[in-house]
């Protein structure tokens, strides 16, 4: 029994009773380490795969373990899979060849098979069992084909609506992409669950808003392709947008004038647009705290007719002023007050002086004609300059003060979006 691949020698001597005892024999002999298979994997699990379709494929090595040659002398496959192979009729010791096996299933179900090496190895033939489950192809079902949604103001959001997407076959469903599409995209919005793929028998769920840019009838898609049959698959999508504006009615102004201290309103018509209708809420505000304004709480739109609405404004007795300074008067300075008597009384003193030298001029016989002449004029200009400065026919009124110009804001909200008018005040 040799131990390894090696050449051995040896004797058998057999002693006998006879004269050529004992008879002595040679022995020769070769020893070698026979063939040995050995594979890298004893099965191949294939889990699911969609009819009719292949698998991609899963490799086992077959490698000579052995001192010699393996020869092999089959090598077959079994059941609804299918091999290539590089192994030849024989390896080489140390030597390894592949096997590649792919499977396409025929029907649903489990589904075995066999790859099977007839050799001279010992444990011939070697097997490698192979499984997968054949499956129906991904399905796609979804639980409504459109979603409507009701009349909504522009700029506002919608409550949300859903729709549950199904996978209803038995290969897992893949999905590359889910997109708003069509002309009025913008004005919806999208969210899911879904991920990129769904397993057989689970579902989604895709969330879809509205929010109207514009009155009128809006429409778009949520667009899913996938790798189901059908692909890409719609849901459709319409909505009515309505609005509301604000406007005095026919006849009616934004414009009033009032005088300071004074009162006016003006009467504004919210006319529903498309159908609005529901509630808005109402609030005013003013350029100037000298202006106040006051408006109903809220108004209510009926879808139709148009509904009035009354702007109150009350000015105070200062709205008259320029802003950001105090509340004055003002007058010439030198026609009245205190500087324009301390004028008067320096020009009457001037007068009683010089009557005073004139007096004492004549009286001693000081003064010609034409003194006398000269300063009996010099005393008429300055009366008149008298008279004038203390508000005689020379002096001016002082001048009204510049009309002012005020604001109203008169605001209408209706879940976080708000239409606004202005209103203009004159006070003269």
């Amino acid at each position: 029994t040799p131990a390894g691949s090696l050449s051995y020698t040896g004797t058998l001597t057999i002693t006998h009773d006879s004269a050529n005892s004992p008879l002595v024999l040679n022995l020769n002999g070769t020893g070698f380490v026979p063939p040995v298979a050995s594979l890298s994997l004893a099965s191949l699990d294939f889990g699911n795969q969609t009819i009719s379709t292949s698998s991609a494929a899963k490799i086992v090595t077959l490698t000579n373990s052995g001192g010699t040659v393996l020869n092999i002398a089959s090598l077959t496959i079994s059941g609804d899979y299918t091999k290539t192979d590089n192994c030849g009729a024989s390896l080489a010791p140390t030597a390894s060849c592949t096997i590649n096996v792919t499977f396409t299933p025929s029907t649903t179900g489990t589904r075995t098979g066999a790859v099977s090496f007839t050799d001279d190895a010992a444990g011939s033939p070697h097997i490698i069992s192979l499984i997968g489950i054949g499956v129906t192809p991904a399905a796609v079902s979804i639980g409504v084909a459109s979603l409507s949604f009701s009349a909504q103001l522009v700029g506002t959001t919608s409550a949300a609506q859903t729709v549950t997407l199904t996978n209803s076959g038995g290969a897992t469903l893949t999905i590359s992409g889910m997109t708003l599409t069509g002309a009025n995209a913008g004005d919806f919005t999208r969210s899911d669950n879904c991920g990129g793929s769904v397993n057989s028998g689970a579902n989604c769920v895709i969330t879809v808003t509205f929010k109207p840019t514009t009155v009128g009838s809006r429409a778009a898609s949520v667009t899913i392709n996938t790798n189901a049959s059908g692909s890409p698959h719609t849901i459709a999508l319409d909505g009515t947008a309505t609005d509301f504006t604000i406007a005095p009615p026919s006849g009616g102004s934004t414009t009033a004038t009032v005088n300071a201290g004074g009162s006016t309103s003006f009467t504004l018509s919210f006319s529903p647009v498309n159908g609005f209708s529901g509630n808005a809420a109402l609030s005013c505000a003013t350029s100037s705290p000298q202006v106040g304004c006051s408006v109903p709480a809220s108004v209510t739109m009926n879808g139709v007719t148009p509904t009035n609405v009354t702007v109150n404004v009350t000015t105070t007795a200062q709205a008259w002023a320029p802003p950001h300074l105090p509340l004055l008067r003002v007058t010439p300075t030198d026609s009245t007050g205190t500087n324009g008597l301390r004028k008067a009384l320096l020009w009457i003193a001037m007068l009683v002086m010089m009557g005073g030298a004139l007096r004492w001029g004549m009286r001693r016989g000081l003064l010609n004609q034409r003194i006398r002449a000269a300063a009996a004029l010099a005393t008429i200009v300055l009366s008149a300059q008298l008279w004038m400065g203390c508000g005689g026919a020379g002096s001016s009124a002082p001048p009204p003060p510049a009309q002012r110009r005020y604001t109203v804001t008169v605001n209408a909200s209706v879940a976080g979006a708000t239409h606004s008018i202005t209103l203009t005040v004159l006070v003269p």
